[in-house]
């Protein structure tokens, strides 16, 4: 999922059948998970995460950013 994100690929590419192989080439025992969970996954996760970023944040003097075009 991490690397879907941060490459942004599409939920559902993940029902190409050759990203499917080159992942189980990767690794044998990946379990793959269809587009509908991944996205489920995502939204669940999505809350929390920027929970613990904005309690991360209150802790520090100052913010750093940079964006990447």
């Amino acid at each position: 999922m991490l690397g879907f994100v941060s490459a942004h690929i599409p939920w559902n590419a993940i029902s190409n059948l050759e990203l499917q192989q080159s992942y189980k080439a990767l690794h044998d025992d990946v379990v793959l998970l269809c587009a509908t969970a991944l996205s489920n996954i995502c939204r669940c996760e999505y809350p929390p995460t920027v929970d613990a970023i904005k309690n991360q944040l209150q802790s520090r003097n100052h913010v750093t950013s940079a964006i990447d075009g």
